[in-house]
């Protein structure tokens, strides 16, 4: 009998970590009755933009997690939802339409040029361009100012599944479902660059900020890394148990994040090709991923119909090589609980101190792991 009591108190023990809250999350806002299918941030990196299921898109405020209006009225899913850095546009694309919008939901243009379902789409960095990829296997260049198309790209095989821009704008790179990826210019349409990828559908494409890089998410549960001056493919990341929907690089480009069907969010350490933490809050799948302007968090949409925020902290990488040094820094005692006899004050003053002493300790380490990345020698675990 007193096995069976233990058994039932470990598995009680393990339901309550596992309904835990990951460390990382900072918010959970309500959810919409429909999954979240894309989320971006506003450039001043005060709100966030989650498209949905149901053709509509919402304004989130992050700090008191009030939403907006809806708008959108696609009679498919939203595919992509993005403000220009002007903050005076939104543009919406779902089934065969792109809609531009005032922050205030007033509709600006309503552009019908595409034959069939778009399956993915990008605003460039400027606010002047948009890129949409068709089911027709073709990808479609727009000037957001005329709200009309300027060029029109064909060459995939198969379904063109998703589209991006570099971060200067003046590249295009596009995957099919075939696997092929191809690098776009955008003034003339030429491919400049033609990359073996995933022996099936590719879902994502992102490139890092400097353009060296590019990664792609696949439905075999990878992600590709390919060195663009080099033209070729330098490692695949694996550890997803389920196709990977969404990746974005750090603004540092040294960290991914990536998106998959199983459920969590993953980070990963591009030199090395490790996966540093795995990120494991959502309920269902997770199909979108994006960094804040400013590096230090990300957003996250999920098929559980939630819009999620997240701590980018350098906690992440400090604690998976450091940790045990990092323990015995903190053996101080001003880090014990509560004492017998201590005053409120007192433990207030001391939480205070302590939790100076933890951000300096946490600091120093991240220098030393950045040196330490930067010259190979990243301790061995």
């Amino acid at each position: 009998m007193r096995h069976l009591i233990n058994i039932s108190l470990l598995l009680s023990i393990s339901a309550s970590i596992l309904a835990q809250a990951d460390p990382y999350l900072l918010k959970d806002f309500k959810k919409v009755n429909s999954p979240a299918t894309c989320v971006s941030f506003t450039p001043d990196g005060k709100s966030l933009l989650a498209g949905y299921n149901d053709g509509n898109a919402r304004i989130i405020s992050i700090d008191n997690g009030t939403y907006g209006e809806a708008f959108g009225a696609h009679w498919k899913g939203v595919k992509a939802v993005e403000m220009s850095n002007d903050g005076k546009l939104i543009f919406t694309a779902g089934d065969n339409t792109l809609k531009g919008w005032t922050p205030q939901g007033t509709p600006v243009f309503l552009i019908k040029d595409m034959t069939t379902t778009i399956m993915s789409a990008d605003l460039d960095s400027s606010g002047k361009y948009i890129v949409a990829g068709e089911f027709s296997k073709t990808l479609k260049v727009y000037d957001v100012a005329k709200a009309e198309r300027i060029a029109e790209y064909r060459g995939h095989a198969d379904v063109a599944m998703t589209v991006c821009f570099n971060h200067s704008g003046t590249k295009i790179a596009s995957a099919s479902g075939d696997g092929n990826i191809r690098i776009w210019d955008r003034e003339s349409g030429l491919v400049v660059s033609q990359l073996n990828g995933q022996t099936v559908d590719i879902y994502s494409l992102a490139f890092t900020d400097d353009g060296q890089f590019l990664a792609s998410a696949a439905k075999d549960k990878t992600i590709n890394i390919y060195d663009l001056k080099l033209g070729k493919l330098i490692k695949v990341l694996k550890g997803h148990t389920n196709q990977v929907m969404d990746v974005e690089f750090s603004k540092d480009g040294l960290f991914l994040i990536s998106a998959s069907f199983d459920k969590s969010i993953r980070l990963w350490e591009l030199q090395t090709g490790k996966c540093l933490y795995t990120f494991i809050d959502n309920k269902e799948a997770v199909l979108d991923v994006e960094f804040s302007p400013d590096g230090k968090t990300f957003a996250s949409a999920s098929f559980d119909q939630s819009v999620k925020l997240w701590n980018f902290s350098n906690e992440i990488m400090v604690d998976y090589y450091y940790s045990p040094l990092i323990n015995d820094e903190m053996q101080d005692k001003i880090f014990l609980p509560k004492q017998k006899g201590e005053t409120r004050d007192v433990w207030e003053a001391r939480q205070l101190k302590a939790a100076q002493m933890k951000m300096e300790i946490y600091e120093r380490y991240y220098v030393r792991y950045l040196n330490d990345l930067k010259n190979g020698s990243l301790p061995t675990l």
